[in-house]
């Protein structure tokens, strides 16, 4: 079974090729993956409030999005993405 990533040239602009393979091959977050999960969490937090959703709404559609980034860049199992982002601890900042 064959595991297709279409990844953009943005994306590896932002995250640099070998971030990416280090992601793809150790399973492990370094800084510039993180900031990429990170970006796409607080970007949708901020967009929550905005829309006026309460914190834990904005959190839940925040961790959704940056599972969703993470899924597709590594190709994992939602579920297992989604976790992933979890353990990174993010929560909504007080200035979003």
């Amino acid at each position: 079974m064959f595991n297709v990533i279409v990844i953009s040239n943005a994306v590896l602009r932002d995250v640099g090729v070998q971030a990416l393979w280090t992601f793809l091959t150790e399973g492990t977050v370094d800084d510039s993956t993180r900031a990429m999960i990170e970006e796409a969490y607080y970007e949708t937090v901020s967009e929550s409030f905005d829309r006026g959703l309460s914190a834990l709404k904005a959190h839940m559609e925040g961790v959704v999005a940056a599972a969703m980034l993470l899924s597709a860049m590594a190709g994992t199992e939602d579920e297992d993405a989604r976790k992933q982002v979890m353990d990174l601890g993010l929560r909504p900042r007080e200035d979003d």
